[in-house]
C-alpha cells in the first residue's frame, strides 16, 4: 500500500483554494441580495419608463400630465419608480373569462 504524504505546503495551498471559493460565494450572495431589494426601488426616466411599459414616450408624458402614473420631479428631471409602474400595470389588469376568482 502506497501512502501519499501531505506536506505543509499542500495544506496551505488547500487553505488558499478554500478561502478563494468562500470569497467568491460571498460575493455572489451579496450580489443577489443587492439586486433583489433594489429592483422595485429603481427609478426610471421618461424614456426608460415608456420602454418598460411598452408604450411611446408621448403616451408616457400623457400619463404623467393626467396624473395616471405617480412620478417625482427632481431638478427638472422626471423620475418614475419601477414599483409604481408595476402597480399601475396590475390595476389595469383585465381578467380572463377562464380565470377562477
Amino acid at each position: 500500500m502506497i501512502t501519499e504524504l501531505i506536506t505543509k505546503d499542500d495544506l496551505f495551498a488547500l487553505r488558499a483554494e478554500i478561502v478563494q471559493e468562500v470569497k467568491e460565494a460571498i460575493r455572489h450572495e451579496l450580489g443577489n441580495l443587492s439586486n433583489a431589494g433594489s429592483d422595485c426601488d429603481e427609478y426610471l426616466t421618461t424614456k426608460e419608463a415608456a420602454r418598460f411599459l411598452l408604450i411611446s414616450e408621448r403616451q408616457m408624458r400623457n400619463y404623467k400630465a393626467s396624473k395616471v402614473v405617480p412620478y417625482s420631479k427632481i431638478g427638472g428631471r422626471l423620475l418614475f419608480r419601477k414599483a409604481d409602474l408595476l402597480a399601475f400595470v396590475e390595476t389595469h389588469k383585465i381578467a380572463s373569462r377562464y380565470e377562477k376568482n
